[in-house]
C-alpha cells in the first residue's frame, strides 16, 4: 500500500514527507501508535513538531537533527526508548525541547548540556549528570 500507519484509521502517504513547506506538525494527544519515521527529516521547513502525549514507540531518530529550522520539539509523554541522539546539538534554531515522560536511557552528553543551557530543555532527571539539566522533571 505504501503508507505509514500512525494510528487506527490514520495513515500518512509517503508524499506527506515531500511537503517541504510544512512549518507545523502537531499531533498532540491524538492516540498515535507508531514510531517516528526517518523520513521526518524531509520536512525541511518544519519549525514546530509536537507529537506529545501519544503512544509513540521506538527510538528518537537521529534524522530529526537535520531539521535545521526546528524551533520547538515536543515528544513528551510517549514510550520512546534508547538514548537522546547526540546529533541534537545540530538544532541551532531550537528554543524548546521536551522529551520527558518517556522511557529513555543513557545520559545527556556534556556537549548537549552546554548547547541547550540557554533554551527550555526538559528531560527526565535520571538522564542528567549533576549541574547539567536545570529543567529536569
Amino acid at each position: 500500500s505504501g503508507c505509514n500507519y500512525l494510528a487506527d484509521g490514520v495513515s500518512l502517504h509517503p508524499n506527506t514527507f515531500a511537503l517541504k513547506w510544512l512549518e507545523t506538525l502537531s499531533l498532540k494527544n491524538s492516540d498515535v501508535v507508531a514510531s517516528i519515521p526517518k523520513e521526518i527529516s524531509h520536512l525541511t521547513s518544519l519549525k514546530r513538531l509536537d507529537l506529545s502525549w501519544n503512544a509513540i514507540t521506538g527510538t528518537i531518530p537521529t534524522e530529526i537533527s537535520y531539521l535545521y529550522n526546528l524551533e520547538k520539539l515536543d515528544l513528551r509523554g510517549n514510550f520512546l526508548s534508547g538514548t537522546v541522539p547526540s546529533d541534537f546539538i545540530r538544532l541551532h534554531s531550537v528554543e524548546f525541547i521536551d522529551i520527558s515522560s518517556n522511557i529513555l536511557g543513557g545520559n545527556i552528553s556534556g556537549d548537549m548540556c552546554e548547547t541547550f543551557r540557554t533554551i527550555d530543555f526538559f528531560v527526565d532527571c535520571d538522564l542528567c549528570s549533576p549541574g547539567c539539566c536545570e529543567n529536569c522533571r
